[in-house]
């Protein structure tokens, strides 16, 4: 996916995961929709494991359905 998105190459980064899993992955520029703004965000090669990072979702409300297959809404928090 990151050669097909022709992504650049930033660094290396050991990764500290929920449950105190550690992976590394690459880090690569790219860039992100997010709630109709075009924002800059570092990308993260990690396995086939999909991460969204704090500081994107920082003033954000999250409802998760906490079970196999279970959905995720991301909505902004108006009262942040």
């Amino acid at each position: 996916e990151v050669a097909r998105l022709g992504l650049k190459y930033v660094s290396r980064v050991q990764l500290n995961l929920a449950g105190d899993q550690e992976i590394e992955g690459a880090v690569y520029a790219g860039f992100v929709k997010w709630f109709d703004q075009e924002r800059e965000i570092n990308v993260i090669a990690a396995e086939d494991q999909p991460l969204l990072g704090m500081t994107l979702l920082a003033g954000c409300k999250i409802t998760i359905r906490a079970r196999p297959g279970g959905e995720a809404l991301i909505e902004e928090d108006g009262e942040a």
